[in-house]
């Protein structure tokens, strides 16, 4: 049988594969996949910090936090289309107005919409996501 957890390269040890339980899910809720996230990162750095200069260049990688991460960044850019949707209905609104008081009306109406809408999707147990 072949050891697929050591892998080498011409007799020299490359990777050192080992395997662990994570606490959480890919599914839990963020902020415990945040916290986990943390604890294992803090973890490693420890453990970078006092291992030999050959070994001291180690990562961990699980399928739970890519999600996280997708989830993050979906999120990250929500918030960045809203705040362009706002700044892009602002400029349009006061270059063809030209009025600063119909442009701030306009753009807190657009943004009291999407909020409203943000706020009907979670009381309606929706969630970000793919």
């Amino acid at each position: 049988m072949r050891e697929t957890f050591v892998l080498q390269d011409g007799g020299k040890v490359k990777i050192i594969l080992n395997r662990f339980q994570s606490r959480v899910r890919y599914d839990s809720p963020f902020a415990d996949l945040d916290r986990e996230w943390n604890a294992i990162e803090s973890w490693m750095n420890e453990q970078s910090a006092v291992a030999p200069v050959a070994v001291s260049n180690m990562y961990f990688s699980s399928d739970d936090f890519w999600w996280m991460d997708t989830n993050q960044n979906i999120l990250n850019t929500a918030y960045g289309a809203a705040a362009i949707a706002l700044a892009a209905a602002a400029l349009v609104i006061l270059f063809s107005s030209r009025s600063f008081v119909l442009t701030l009306f306009a753009v807190f109406t657009i943004g009291f919409i999407l909020t409203s809408v943000t706020a009907m999707l979670v009381a309606a147990g929706w969630t970000l996501g793919l």
